[in-house]
């Protein structure tokens, strides 16, 4: 959406690759990079660019985790006593649909942790489809 306009010209440079990126960023002057999307915030961009002296506005990627892990988030709420859902965290999909069958709460939410593009979300209307859910995420 940028390449017609005169005032701004695109580059080749990856987004993945903080090193050149950095040098590009000293090269052209560039005295602020906003960075938003969630998988470069994730992976470090602001802390890599501004230890090589670019200044960034976005999270670390230690606050990023906010974002990039479901787990991680929950688990912040509880330990600083912020309200949120009921949740567990699993890595074995059995022991989520055992949880999910013993739940004695109607609401059923499955998340994936980690950056799904917004895609990572699953309401359950019922402990069957949660269970689907869990075995489609985890498998």
């Amino acid at each position: 959406g940028t390449a017609d306009n005169g005032k701004i010209s695109n580059s080749a440079v990856s987004v993945n690759n903080h090193a050149a990126l950095a040098q590009f960023c000293r090269d052209q002057e560039i005295r602020l990079v906003v960075v938003g999307p969630e998988v470069p915030l994730a992976a470090g961009i602001v802390d890599d660019l501004t230890a090589a002296g670019v200044r960034c506005f976005g999270p670390t990627a230690k606050a990023a985790q906010l974002e990039s892990s479901k787990s991680f988030t929950k688990a912040f709420l509880d330990r600083h006593e912020i309200p949120t859902a009921r949740w567990k965290s699993f890595t074995d999909p059995k022991a989520a649909c055992s949880f999910i069958d013993s739940a004695n709460f109607p609401a059923l939410v499955v998340k994936a942790s980690g950056l799904a593009a917004g895609k990572g979300v699953i309401v359950a209307s019922n402990k069957e489809e949660a269970c689907k859910a869990v075995t489609e995420i985890m498998q």
